[in-house]
This record gives C-alpha cells, structure tokens and sequence, in this order.
C-alpha cells in the first residue's frame, strides 16, 4: 500500500461549481448513497477504463466497501482512496491510499469522482455541525458538468502526482 499526503485545505465539495443547471443537490444521505452507487455501477458494468478517486474520510469506513472496491479494481486503471489511515489495513491491487488527517478538509467529506471520456460524473458530500440531537448532517451535490469534473479530476491527480514524485525521491 502506497500512502500520499495532500495540502489540508484542498475540499472537492467547494470545488464544485453549484450554479451548474448539471447538478443535484441534496442533504438527505440516502441520495448520497445511491449516487456514490450509481457511479461505481456504472464505472464497473460499462469497463471503464479510468482513475476513480473515492473520499472516505477513514478508513474505517471503507472497510464496509472493500469487496466493492476490490472488484472495481480488475476495471479501473487505479483507485485513489481519500481516507484517514484510523486502522492498519492493507489495500487490494491497484488501490492507493492518499493519507488524510484529522484536521483535513476532505476528511469531513465523502465523494466519488470518475472522469472518463464517456462517463464523467461526481458525487460529493460535506458533513456539517451535528443537529441538536447530535445526528450527522450533511449537504451534497452530484455533477454531470464535464468542466468541471475534468477540473477537479485535474486538481486530484496533480496533488497526487506530486506527492507520488516526493516519495520517490
């Protein structure tokens, strides 16, 4: 498993460009679910070939997803999981984990991004305070902007790249 760091303020959420007439928007979790779900679907049952980034906050939470993950592998070109390192945990072939902390923006986000000259479509929730009951909340979007899920797509793969080079040297 190779780890990448990234600058604590880089959010895919404020990214988005939310006067899009493309986008969805939604507070409800559920919504985020069947989108998150309706992207790997896609991703998987047309093969396409493609990086996919996914942002899980921890990975304590992709653990749920692995066999998922693990299967969309043997499709996708890499994965790039988004997650906080809260458990050791050894990524399957072709999953790379970008290591977050706990102050970082995107580990107060969830999100699936895939950018592939037929399909190209993100998905991405910010959590917000908790109510009065202490419940999660959250506020997402889902995109078809091909702008700008090539740009945010564009900005990922930068920052990982670079941290890529760093370890090399």
């Amino acid at each position: 498993m190779t780890a990448y760091a990234l600058p604590w303020s880089l959010s895919v959420y404020t990214l988005i460009h939310d006067s899009s007439p493309h986008n969805i928007c939604s507070s409800v979790p559920r919504h985020f679910l069947r989108w998150s779900r309706d992207i790997e679907d896609r991703v998987y049952s047309q093969n396409l070939h493609c990086d996919l980034y996914a942002g899980f906050q921890s990975l304590s939470y992709f653990e749920a997803q692995r066999p998922r993950y693990a299967s969309l592998s043997r499709v996708v070109t890499n994965i790039w999981i988004f997650a906080q390192p809260d458990q050791p945990q050894e990524l399957p072939e072709g999953l790379h984990l970008v290591s977050l902390s706990p102050t970082h923006k995107l580990a107060r986000e969830w999100f699936v991004l895939v950018n592939h000259p037929c399909y190209a479509r993100l998905f991405a929730a910010r959590e917000l305070a908790p109510d009065l009951n202490g419940n999660r909340q959250w506020t997402g979007i889902l995109t078809s902007d091909r702008e700008t899920v090539s740009h945010i797509a564009g900005v990922l793969q930068e920052h990982v790249a670079h941290e890529a080079m760093s370890a090399r040297c």
